[in-house]
């Protein structure tokens, strides 16, 4: 018999493993499913790992370096934290496949996580016209 502690790691476990594989099907389908040819775009991503988390940044390449206004928000796409690497969005994906915390701001960016089932269409905040949107996995 399983100890409470033992039960929930492996509880822990099984959800993980089961999130990885969703997540790799996706993964499958969108480079399978490529309409629009965005596989060839290029953005920035910075990525930042610590102990606990795994934040990938991108953003698309005519946004690096400008702020957006929309109302009172001020929205600041830094070099520091976006301006990593210009890759393709596939090199993105695979990163995001491991994020813990994602960020994108940009059509390019965020239609990529569309198109992967990592992010919904209504999650997404549009400041001056640019669509943002993030996540944190728990």
């Amino acid at each position: 018999m399983l100890s409470r502690t033992q039960y929930i790691i492996r509880e822990v476990y099984i959800y993980k493993l089961q999130y990885s594989i969703v997540v790799i099907e996706l993964l499958k389908r969108f480079q399978t499913n490529l309409m629009d040819g965005t596989n060839m775009s290029q953005v920035y991503m910075r990525v930042s790992e610590t102990h606990e988390h795994y934040v990938v940044a991108m953003c698309d390449k005519q946004l690096l370096g400008k702020t957006l206004t929309e109302g009172k928000i001020k929205f600041k796409v830094s070099e520091e934290f976006y301006g990593g690497e210009l890759v393709d969005v596939k090199t993105c994906l695979n990163h995001l496949a491991k994020a813990t915390i994602a960020n994108m701001v940009g059509k390019k960016s965020v239609q990529t996580a569309i198109n992967a089932g990592l992010v919904h269409e209504q999650a997404i905040l549009f400041i001056e016209g640019h669509p943002h949107a993030q996540w944190v996995k728990l």
